[in-house]
């Protein structure tokens, strides 16, 4: 076959031929059938409000559980933060605690250098107190001696 015996072909199969209406749908469209009509819509109204109602339902209890959902993993992902933070702090200690240490050794070293400094400041003003004590001393017995040697 040809591409235009194919052609014809497949137009005469598509050809709608008129028919014939049947009793039963010219009864449909007489309007003495419009109460029928009208509760089967209001029927159908109902269903689907129904079918609504059922529908919302279910998008709260999806949503519910979305958000129940949401919040273990919002509390998962918090403990799971915290427990980073601590072992973090744990490392972040780990690693500080030799500068600690020798930080701590400067801190005593220098206090132990200062009370040192004092204590040889203290000994050192002892020694020349007792310097000038012993000087005076030697003064006044120096001019007690003057004092009796010279004639009255």
């Amino acid at each position: 076959m040809s591409w235009n015996n194919n052609r014809s072909v497949r137009l005469a199969a598509c050809r709608v031929e008129p028919t014939v209406m049947n009793q039963q749908e010219r009864s449909r469209m007489e309007p003495r059938n419009q109460p029928d009509r009208l509760q089967q819509t209001a029927m159908a109204t109902a269903a689907f409000e129904k079918l609504l109602a059922r529908l919302e339902q279910q998008v709260e209890q999806s949503q519910a559980v979305w958000r129940r959902h949401g919040e273990e993993e919002h509390a998962r992902l918090q403990q799971a933060m915290q427990v980073m933070f601590q072992q973090q702090q744990q490392r972040t200690e780990v690693a500080l605690r030799p500068k600690v240490l020798l930080a701590w050794q400067v801190v005593a070293g220098t206090a132990l250098l200062l009370i040192l400094l004092l204590a040889g400041g203290l000994l050192l003003l002892k020694q020349t107190y007792a310097s000038l004590h012993a000087a005076q001393a030697q003064l006044e017995a120096t001019q007690i001696e003057l004092q009796e040697r010279q004639p009255q």
